[in-house]
């Protein structure tokens, strides 16, 4: 019998199991499909303290996510690395550069003497020098700051790599079909292969859920790739959507740029989620509006991609991109420990947040969790 099964095989419930075997519990996990394979394998692959999350008076959040981000830049270096943005202000921006400036600075106080870098204010001269690809009529001057990019499917299976380094046992494309119960409370699950080897009942005294969008109604983001040649971005750019006035990035990958993300709500099945025409030609738009001799239209679509974000809360009539990012864990009557929302940035302090659950549950002394100590192998 393990001490704890984790259903869900996304970032989340990686750093669960690694937390957990850390702490010196036994462990299981399972995945339906491959590891990474749902939303946190389609993000925008970016570790980053959510400047715009200030703009919604989240600063705990962002607090937590400047904190992660350099937590993560720490144990992980190879997979997480800074990436300095350009963010232009154009004449009439929903953001004036004023704001941004006081912004930016919140920003670099919440990372204290944690942040990679300090942001930098520029004139117009100056954004063009970095991005001479941009639109030039109507603006006005911008800034520079620091995030990290990553490699969301390689964290996701460097952090299984480490809890099956810690003890424990990881499983991929094996669905968890029921749990099972004794006494009313569930003690395990009963987990099918899906590639036709049979079914077998895995005993745990916790469960946890770490499903993400299959267990919570979330937003869509989806992302276009082109290549970089033909847009021109010299490194990472921070937008405001002509649209709609929604925070979006062009971010270099390689001899690609990704252009995301969108945010709109779904009843898609983050089975089948695929980016549609309408958000394609919304992406498309807003790289042409601010990089105009790109001139891109479909034909210049290397791939797209779509997931959905899980969120913990979906206040009706709110705007999606209003909607908290914070992430919430619950127990239910019979015992079964679910966490969602939240974010690939916060998905360390997520899963210690569990993992102490998880040490109260069983009657343990709840440890300080090591994963913000020790390095994750690659």
């Amino acid at each position: 019998m393990f001490d704890v099964l984790v259903i869900g095989g996304g970032i989340t419930g990686a750093g669960i199991a690694r937390d957990a075997s850390m702490r010196g519990l036994s462990v299981a996990i399972v995945e339906k499909s491959d590891w990474a394979s749902g939303t946190s394998g389609a993000s925008s692959r970016l570790i980053h303290g959510g400047i715009r999350y200030l703009e919604h008076g989240d600063i705990g959040l962002v607090r937590e996510s400047v904190r992660e981000r350099e937590i993560l830049l720490r144990i992980a270096p190879r997979l997480v690395q800074p990436l300095e943005f350009t963010w232009p202000v154009y004449e009439g921006a929903r953001l004036p550069g004023w704001k941004l400036r006081l912004g930016l600075t919140v920003y670099d106080l919440l990372a204290g003497s944690r942040r990679v870098r300090r942001h930098r204010a520029l004139d117009g001269a100056e954004v063009m020098a970095r991005e001479p690809h941009l639109r030039r009529t109507g603006l006005k001057g911008g800034a520079s700051y620091f995030d990290a990019s990553t490699d969301d499917e390689g964290l996701t299976r460097a952090t299984i790599a480490s809890a099956v380094q810690n003890g424990a046992l990881a499983v991929n494309h094996a669905r968890v079909e029921s749990t099972t119960k004794t006494d009313g409370r569930i003690d395990g699950a009963v987990v099918a292969d899906v590639t036709g080897g049979g079914k077998a009942r895995v005993r745990s005294r916790l469960v946890v859920s770490a499903t993400g969008p299959w267990q919570a109604k979330g937003t869509k983001g989806s992302h276009v790739v082109v290549p970089r040649d033909r847009i021109g971005n010299c490194s990472a750019v921070t937008l405001s959507a002509p649209d709609d006035g929604r925070v979006m990035f062009v971010l270099p990958s390689g001899e690609k740029a990704i252009i995301g993300t969108t945010d709109i709500r779904t009843d898609e099945s983050p089975d089948d989620v695929k980016a549609s025409d309408a958000e394609i030609q919304y992406l498309l738009r807003a790289a042409n509006f601010y990089f105009p001799g790109a001139d891109l239209s479909d034909a210049d679509i290397v791939e797209t991609w779509a997931a959905i974000r899980p969120l913990a809360t979906s206040p009706p009539g709110a705007s999606p991109s209003s909607i908290s990012r914070e992430h919430q864990i619950s127990r239910d009557a019979n015992g079964l420990i679910a966490v969602t929302g939240g974010k690939l940035t916060t998905y360390r302090s997520m899963a210690a947040e569990v993992v102490d659950e998880i040490e109260r549950s069983l009657g343990r002394r709840v440890k300080r969790s090591p994963t913000d100590e020790i390095p994750i192998a690659v």
